[in-house]
């Protein structure tokens, strides 16, 4: 929230956040960005970082910065954002890229736009799917959102039809199956190689390139 009350800049779902950081022991300001994973209506942005063991940014962040500090942030930017319209979407995210999808669920629910929207996101298992329990709630509201999660590693107690819906990656065939349209807008997020695949496979099952959306988004220190 902004230290002095005033108003934020407002951002598009699908931004990243600019952040500064003074960390002990290092030589410079540790600059990074992190997708806003919050509501752009909000009245404070929202980022969700996971931690890395050797990372710089993200240990800082989780084991020195408290609630009531201060840390210096850019302007929104980024031009990971859906196509306006109403044209179906198909959000397609892998582990920590469900950031930038989880703020445009909430922007949909928001909006109430009734534009349809397919959530497909493949984690490893149910200890690590990130923000489980709020995307089931945003789906529960009604909007015209279907859920699809892959669980490439379901432990015994992760619950087909429950906690996910498939086991397995996800692959451009399954998209494809779906049968979105032939004017949906396909929105991709995760590691590199997950986006090279899902990306080549789309269009070589016919996808029209320049509706296929992406930013590659990994683990970061």
């Amino acid at each position: 929230a902004p230290r002095d009350d005033g108003p934020l800049a407002p951002f598009q779902p699908g931004m990243h956040l600019p952040v500064v950081l003074t960390v002990p022991g290092q030589p410079g300001p540790v600059r990074r960005s992190y997708s806003l994973s919050g509501s752009p209506t909000a009245k404070h942005y929202r980022i969700s970082v996971k931690r890395e063991d050797r990372g710089i940014a993200s240990r800082f962040l989780h084991d020195q910065v408290a609630v009531g500090d201060t840390i210096m942030t850019g302007r929104p930017a980024g031009a990971f954002q859906a196509p306006s319209g109403d044209s179906p979407l198909m959000l397609v995210s892998a582990g920590v890229g469900v950031t930038p999808m989880l703020s445009m669920l909430h922007a949909a629910v928001e909006s109430r736009s009734g534009r349809p929207i397919r959530f497909v996101h493949g984690a490893r298992n149910r200890r690590s799917h990130a923000f489980a329990a709020e995307i089931d709630a945003l789906v529960a509201t009604g909007a015209p959102i279907e859920r699809l999660v892959y669980y490439s590693a379901p432990d015994a107690a992760d619950m087909p039809g429950v906690h996910f819906d498939k086991a397995g990656r996800i692959t451009a065939a399954d998209l494809i199956t779906l049968s979105a349209g032939a004017d949906a807008d396909y929105m991709l997020c995760g590691p590199e190689g997950f986006l090279a695949d899902i990306h080549a496979g789309l269009e070589a099952g016919g996808v029209d390139p320049g509706r296929i959306h992406f930013e590659t988004f990994g683990p970061r220190g």
